[in-house]
């Protein structure tokens, strides 16, 4: 249970910004929570909570539906995207994620020369 919550908890960066973040808000865009009932964040260890794990790390886990609140909060003030969703399609999420960056780079088009270009050039 815990991999299937780490993995795709860990797979934020929906939309990259255009300068590489750094601290907090390194963590608050890097970081995905997984929604669901009361149980299933228990049995999870409340890690479903993942940005609000990653922004405070010292808080006990059982403060962090109280504080999540308060991080939506802020998202929206500064109109970052907010990563939840159910644990089905977080995993999908991250193993589509995982995939398409495991294929290699698309090649660039060269553009070759003109053939007759170069013979007149020459």
């Amino acid at each position: 249970m815990v991999l299937l919550v780490t993995v795709p908890s860990h797979a934020g960066w929906h939309r990259p910004p255009s300068a590489p973040p750094t601290g907090f808000l390194r963590q608050m865009m890097g970081s995905a929570n997984i929604s669901g009932s009361r149980a299933m964040h228990f049995m999870t260890g409340n890690l479903s909570h993942q940005i609000e794990h990653h922004l405070f790390p010292d808080l006990p886990s059982n403060r962090y539906a109280e504080v999540a609140v308060k991080v939506r909060a802020l998202f929206e003030k500064y109109e970052l995207e907010y990563v939840t969703g159910p644990l089905p399609k977080q995993v999908f999420s991250a193993w589509r994620k995982v995939f398409r960056l495991s294929l290699p780079n698309k090649k660039p088009k060269v553009k070759t020369p003109d053939r007759e270009q170069e013979l007149i050039a020459a």
